[in-house]
């Protein structure tokens, strides 16, 4: 199992698919649906004005199975994950890619004529686990309020966290920031956005801001 396909699993407990109204043969039959999210990504202005710098954009796989009409049947989601970093300066540390942002992309999911979110039933904390690749370690998770950002011409809950990490490759461990979006619906997919940086001023009101202009970014 690849890690990318490891890595979503940790984090969604409920059946991925798109839109399957009409698949009668895969209601009826044996074979495997296999269906894909269109890419999630920030755009280029965005960037350009927080300093972030794309790292992946990714196809992540997922096969799961999941009972229709009475019997189990097997989805394979192609979903899309994009991340983005930028360095940052922590008092007593080097400069390293600290602060971190990821849209991620999943089809949804339509059986006779009801829509199934695919992280519909994972809450902020669940969600978090989408930047644990990031993290040697990600501990102490709390939340410390809510807030609503604008994303693809919608108003998005965002969760605000807080916790302690350990960052790959350096060894070097941290306060940080997280910002969680709600599941938010376009086109046929579902997107999520998760927005990281270590917690200490002055850096964090910069980063705080520079999140939500990675959110009105979000392309799709």
């Amino acid at each position: 199992m690849s890690q990318n396909r490891r890595r979503f699993l940790a984090a969604s407990g409920t059946a991925l698919a798109g839109s399957l109204a009409g698949c009668v043969g895969f209601i009826l039959g044996n074979e495997a649906l296999e269906v894909s999210a269109s890419e999630a990504t920030v755009s280029q202005s965005a960037r350009d004005d927080t300093g972030y710098e794309e790292n992946t954009v990714e196809e992540v796989e997922i096969e799961r199975t999941f009972e229709a009409g009475g019997q189990e049947r097997t989805v394979v989601a192609t979903n899309w994950q994009a991340e983005y970093d930028r360095a940052v300066e922590v008092g007593g540390f080097d400069s390293f890619e600290g602060a971190k942002f990821i849209a991620f992309s999943t089809p949804k999911v339509e059986i006779a004529n009801k829509t199934f979110n695919p992280v519909g039933d994972r809450d902020h904390r669940d969600l978090v686990r989408l930047v644990q690749d990031s993290y040697e370690g990600l501990e102490s998770v709390t939340g410390v309020g809510e807030y609503t950002a604008g994303i693809l011409g919608s108003q998005a809950t965002v969760g605000e966290y807080e916790g302690e990490a350990t960052f790959a490759g350096t060894g070097q461990t941290v306060d940080l920031s997280l910002h969680v979006t709600n599941p938010i619906e376009h086109d046929e997919d579902f997107i999520v956005c998760v927005g990281a940086y270590p917690n200490y001023p002055p850096l964090t009101d910069g980063e705080a801001d520079n999140v939500e202009t990675l959110f009105a970014g979000v392309e799709h």
